[in-house]
């Protein structure tokens, strides 16, 4: 028997109270990884006697995806458990994505959240608290709306397994990126109402930790999260409607420019600190390595993801017959365009923040 600690489905796994984890293990097939299985083995504390695992069947262990909410058909499925799929390729080039076909990112299950009772939790460096719910960010704080492409740090990981070496993670192609218009508070008016110097901040502070419902969590550093012109909020509207349960009803960060991975849906904590969030997916995820690191990289060295690069992919080819002239028609991440082909073929160009590549 394998036993981990800090999983963030351990509250589940540890239902197996001392007998096998099989059942509970086998909810989440993202677990189902020769990588996962190393990790794990540097953990056996020992063997448990066959006499001893008892008689637990599928139909003993709670499902906690068994709550979470139906989905497009369209959207491409990576895993079931937690889901994670991407814009399907027929609305990757449009500007603003369809909600129903917004990627999506899970990590674990999507929690039944009642918005009446859901409050954000404000803790500052010198102890200050404040609790906030959906009706207070909607009423005491001007509502901000913007438009912005979130992209999980994982997009085209697929592409770098192919082109250069082994990759770990889920083996996204194009399609984890999508943009919508997104309604919230600022961040910095949320921290300037509860005390916090958002224009002259102790020196020692130097993060600001974000926290889920479901256990994730994420930081950013505080000028970013200040700052007048980045416009980080807080977010629950998107595309002019409540913002889904898989996209983190009733509100959630909202952190433009930033790997998407800080911006934490289901927020339920935000502190500011000295350090950034301990969390695994700060620490231990997220972060990027030569090859020149090898397999086993200093995890503590490397800085985490935060701003993105510009990029480019193609999402499409599709061939099109004129009489006279051969039109290509370019399908990219934010839009199309038209172009004369010589070549009788046609190309598809790929364009983020406006250049064309």
């Amino acid at each position: 028997m394998l036993v981990t600690r800090n999983d963030p489905g351990g509250k589940v796994i540890l239902r197996a109270a001392g007998g096998a984890i099989d059942r509970y293990w086998e909810i989440f097939t993202i677990h189902r990884k020769q990588e996962v299985y190393d990790i794990l083995e540097e953990y056996r504390i020992g063997n448990l006697d066959p006499r001893d695992i008892g008689d637990t069947t599928a139909e003993d262990v709670d499902d906690p995806f068994s709550t979470d909410p139906d989905r497009d058909k369209r959207l491409q499925v990576l895993s079931s458990r937690p889901c994670n799929a991407e814009t399907p390729e027929e609305t990757l080039g449009t500007f603003l994505t369809p909600t129903e076909t917004f990627y999506v990112r899970n990590h674990l299950w999507v929690p039944e959240i009642d918005a009446n009772k859901h409050t954000l939790l404000i803790e500052l460096h010198d102890s200050t608290e404040k609790e906030f719910s959906l009706a207070d960010l909607k009423e005491k704080f001007p509502a901000v709306t913007i438009t912005a492409t979130l992209q999980c740090s994982g997009n085209r990981r697929k592409h770098m397994t192919e082109g250069s070496r082994s990759t770990n993670g889920l083996q996204w192609v194009v399609g984890a990126i999508s943009t919508a218009k997104w309604t919230g508070a600022r961040l910095r008016d949320v921290l300037a109402n509860i005390g916090f110097p958002v224009d002259e901040w102790p020196d020692n502070i130097q993060h600001v930790q974000f926290i889920g419902a479901e256990a994730y969590g994420a930081s950013i550093p505080v000028a970013k999260a200040v700052d007048k012109r980045d416009d980080v909020l807080i977010v629950y509207e998107m595309n002019g409607t409540c913002i889904p349960p898989d996209h983190g009803y009733p509100f959630r960060m909202l952190i433009p420019g930033n790997v998407a991975a800080r911006s934490v849906k289901l927020v339920s904590k935000i502190v500011t600190s000295e350090e950034e969030s301990t969390s695994q997916w700060q620490r231990r995820d997220y972060k990027c390595f030569g090859p020149n690191q090898g397999s086993d990289p200093n995890w503590n060295s490397a800085p985490v993801i935060q701003e993105m690069p510009v990029q480019s992919a193609i999402t499409k080819i599709q061939e099109l017959r004129h009489i006279r002239n051969d039109i290509a028609d370019c399908s990219r991440y934010m839009g199309s365009k038209k172009i004369t082909s010589p070549w009788g073929v046609t190309a598809f160009l790929v364009v983020v923040g406006g250049s064309y590549a």
